[in-house]
């Protein structure tokens, strides 16, 4: 029962439907419910696919005592994230941070830049 409770914590705070993420995998919305409710199990392959969609482990879908997932990222950021056309600024944040720049450093950049931009 500990993948039907979990499946449906993830499905409910990601703000989907049954039948929308029935969807987003070639389901017919009932398949969802009865995962669901205990009443079917997915195979492997659609195990490994609902913990990739929902970057979550194997383990945590299917066993008492996985690692919990990673808290969800709110929609806005999962909005942007999602755009490509954000991937550079997605980048140099990746870059940044892997060279131990600060936010707040890249910040004050930032406001250097604009009132850079304004005096021409």
């Amino acid at each position: 029962m500990v993948f039907a409770q979990r499946l449906r914590r993830l499905r409910q705070a990601r703000g989907l439907t049954q039948r929308q993420l029935a969807a987003a995998f070639g389901f017919a919305p009932s398949t969802i419910a009865m995962y669901e409710s205990g009443r079917r199990t997915p195979d492997l392959e659609t195990l490994t696919r609902l913990a990739e969609y929902f970057t979550v482990s194997l383990d945590y879908l299917v066993r008492e005592s996985g690692p919990a997932p990673p808290e969800p990222l709110p929609p806005d950021i999962r909005e942007f994230v999602a755009r490509e056309a954000n991937r550079p600024y997605l980048d140099l944040a990746r870059e940044l941070a892997e060279e131990g720049i600060r936010p707040d450093e890249v910040r004050e950049l930032s406001r250097f830049i604009r009132r850079l931009s304004r005096k021409r």
